[in-house]
């Protein structure tokens, strides 16, 4: 690829994607004074939401099919990922666009802005998992969740997280909030009433947004109101207003040039134009899928398998979290905005196993969306001619819908999935996003269970469960694919996110986890970016302490 001069450079770190990782590390090390440039594959917001504010990017597209450019295009400018994901994962290809994001904020500036911390047994997963299920589990993270700790309450003020204590985390487990926000809406307040008085622990769910007047979070697509407090508007326009750093929008890294032991430059199409960046360091922070694809895309005669691939782990041990979605008919049903407000985590280490949480999910997409997604599940389960009798039913389903989740309440389980090195992320023959992932038995037994489980806690609700886990297109908090750990043999990057193998290259986004957890995993991605500023910066927290 013919390259034109780095414009602005050389710089001191380069950082691929401006999501929860990247951006709060590209602010905590633009505040200690180093020269960052930001490169994001997506639009910028900073200075106008756009036209799409306040919309699903679908409601926008007027094609079905491979996508076409106004496609691309719809979905770009509300702030969301346009390229398609090829799933081989049922042994015929399926394509699909996933609900996560593209453009500054990356998916934050989606997200339902639950902030949760991970519990201490999070950081230890073998021991929750006994027994021979095939899953390659380290006994321990290389970081301590005692370490981390100092970064998870940094990360709950910068992102001022508000909600309330959970009664199942004592001391350095609980968070540090400032406030539990707007009162509970009528539902929540039901549910909340209702699991306490069936001996369980709701709380109020954490969350990073300012619960505005009237605010149902604007979960999955971008917000007009400025209170979803994403890491767009928290860091990345901070770091540029007050701490000089750079933000290259429409820029799309297509490789890394790198010798035996460094990164030498990045090779970009920005606006357009090819461009050659030099920089110190590498951080990529592009999501657990992008990162590992652009490692793997990066070869040479160094990396024939793909730069910082002596593990052969780059893209494996792929998680993505088994997320279920229940419909619940209160009886102040129809009474709220959709606000998430409610969780509780019996279900996380219970009796019965480690599985996750239930929270607040949110509103649903628009009719319009959801008959698309139930039209796409058909035609893959079955055959065409049966999504194009869902088509037909169309006029008739939007308006059910509306009334049927119109009056209900809707929750989520999230149920902590296993890193199994044949789940993976990889390139396709023609350099496409390719992923393969199968729910493995001793999962579906899991998934199982917690539906009975939060069936039961439920009862004698009427509700409606909406299966989500088993369906890769519902992809949710992918991680794993670059983990971290102490063997360079056995995993990608070291204690402090730095591949093994190549001095001046880090990963800041989930792409590091060694488990998936059982939670949402922003609030421990933007810990871990605050830990590894501190490091990169040379700053040693105890040593301080």
């Amino acid at each position: 690829m013919t390259t034109v001069a780095p414009r602005g450079g050389p710089w001191d770190v380069v950082i691929v994607g401006t999501g929860m990782g990247g951006a709060t590390l590209g602010y905590a090390l633009a505040r200690a004074g180093r020269k960052v440039l930001f490169c994001e594959k997506g639009r910028s917001y900073l200075n106008d939401p756009g036209a799409r504010c306040g919309n699903y990017a679908e409601v926008f597209k007027g094609h079905r099919g491979v996508p076409t450019p106004a496609d691309r295009d719809a979905m770009a400018a509300a702030g969301r990922w346009w390229d398609e994901i090829h799933d081989v994962s049922q042994g015929r290809t399926r394509r699909f666009i996933p609900y996560i994001g593209s453009g500054t904020g990356g998916s934050s500036a989606l997200y339902g802005a639950a902030l949760e911390r991970f519990f201490p047994a999070d950081f230890t997963p073998a021991r929750n998992f006994p027994g021979d299920h095939g899953a390659e589990l380290p006994e321990a993270w290389p970081v301590s969740f005692e370490e981390l700790l100092p970064y998870y309450g940094e990360a709950e003020a910068l992102y001022r997280v508000q909600g309330g204590p959970d009664p199942l985390k004592t001391g350095g487990e609980a968070g540090q909030y400032r406030a539990e926000g707007e009162a509970l809406e009528p539902p929540n307040r039901e549910l909340m009433s209702f699991f306490a008085a069936k001996g369980l622990n709701p709380y109020r769910l954490p969350v990073g947004c300012e619960q505005i007047s009237g605010c149902s979070g604007c979960q999955g697509y971008l917000c007009g109101n400025s209170c979803k407090n994403d890491s767009a508007r928290i860091c990345l326009a901070t770091a540029i207003s007050e701490y000089g750093a750079t933000l290259w929008d429409n820029c799309d890294i297509v490789g890394l040039d790198a010798d035996h032991s460094r990164v030498q430059r990045a090779r970009a199409v920005h606006n357009g134009e090819p461009v050659s960046i030099e920089a110190e360091t590498f951080v990529l922070a592009a999501g657990a899928l992008a990162t590992p694809h652009l490692l793997l895309r990066s070869k040479s005669d160094w990396w024939p398998e793909g730069l910082a691939n002596g593990s052969g782990l780059v893209g494996r041990m792929m998680m993505r979290h088994f997320v279920d979605l229940y419909a619940v008919f209160t009886k102040d049903a129809g009474l709220g905005k959709g606000a998430k407000q409610v969780a509780l985590n019996d279900l996380y280490l219970s009796s019965a196993g480690k599985f996750g949480t239930v929270q607040s999910f949110g509103s649903l997409p628009p009719p319009s969306v959801l008959v698309d997604s139930v039209r796409d599940d058909v035609e893959h389960a079955l055959f065409k001619a049966a999504g194009l009798a869902i088509e037909a039913a169309r006029p008739l389903m939007e308006p059910f819908l509306r009334t049927l989740f119109g009056r209900a309440t809707m929750l989520a389980s999230i149920t902590e999935d296993l890193p199994y090195r044949d789940n993976r992320v990889f390139v396709g023959e023609g350099g496409e996003v390719c992923i393969d992932y199968r729910v493995r038995s001793y999962e579906r037994k899991r998934i199982a269970a917690v539906r009975a489980e939060v069936a039961a806690i439920l009862k004698p609700y009427r509700m409606l469960l909406i299966k989500q886990a088993e369906n890769n297109q519902r992809i949710a908090h992918v991680c794993g694919t670059c983990r971290a750990g102490d063997d360079p043999a056995s995993s990608v990057l070291n204690r402090n996110n730095r591949a093994h193998q190549v001095d001046n290259l880090y990963v800041a986004d989930a792409s590091f986890f060694p488990s998936s957890g059982g939670t949402n995993p922003a609030l421990t991605i933007a810990a871990s970016a605050l830990r590894m500023a501190d490091q990169m910066i040379g700053i040693n927290r105890e040593q301080i302490s």
